[in-house]
């Protein structure tokens, strides 16, 4: 039989590796954990990861999101929903605004989320006063005015997926003081958020069930 030929420099795989007597156990791990960290990286795993990093980066380069997975799963959750029945076009054509959308949202769940919790809660962070929260928040509210001083909605002429996940939001900034908001500089956010809240579709989601009893 021909004997095969032995490449030293290329270990043996730790599963191929002959059984050690039972007193050398400890051994045999330390044996096994030598050749795992002496094995040979592959050169294609390492390009693969690049490659994908590349990727999300340029995926994420036109929204100003930085490239982290967990950014682009954002509104996830909601397109699976609405990607099943979206009778009011709420993701637009090709899903273009969630892609928009998604900068806002971003946007909305840290800085303005940040401020909206402080602003509500002053006694809770008495680092600074009220007032200091809020201006916090209104950094947000005026990019929000922007928007809707060009279009009804945020993202165009109908209500979108932008609309439905950004506005309970402000509606919780404009609760803490409603005479302050009333007269605020936002009179577009202030019609847009009335126009949400009234709507028939913000009632049937509101609407409130007697509690659950055992029994």
């Amino acid at each position: 039989m021909t004997n095969r030929i032995k490449y030293p420099h290329v270990p043996a795989h730790p599963l191929l590796l002959p059984p050690l007597p039972l007193r050398d156990a400890g051994t045999r791990r330390t044996d096994r954990q030598r050749h795992r960290r002496r094995a040979p990286r592959s050169g294609v795993a390492r390009q693969t990861r690049r490659h994908a990093g590349r990727v999300a980066q340029r995926q994420c380069a036109g929204t100003g999101v930085a490239g982290r997975s967990g950014d682009r799963r954002e509104l996830g959750h909601h397109a699976v929903a609405l990607r099943q029945h979206d009778p009011q076009d709420w993701l637009g054509v090709g899903e273009r605004h969630m892609q928009t959308a998604l900068p806002l949202v971003l946007e909305n769940d840290t800085s303005f989320k940040r401020a909206l919790d402080r602003y509500k809660y002053p006694e809770r962070f008495p680092e600074h006063p009220q007032d200091f929260y809020r201006a916090q928040g209104e950094e947000f509210l005026r990019r929000l005015e922007s928007h809707l001083s060009v279009t009804p909605c945020l993202l165009g002429e109908k209500m979108s997926i932008a609309d439905a996940a950004l506005l309970p939001f402000v509606r919780q900034f404009a609760a803490v003081d409603a005479d302050w908001f009333a007269s605020a500089p936002y009179p577009a956010l202030r019609a847009s958020l009335e126009k949400f809240t009234s709507s028939e579709l913000f009632a049937k989601v509101m609407q409130k069930f007697p509690v659950w009893q055992p029994g």
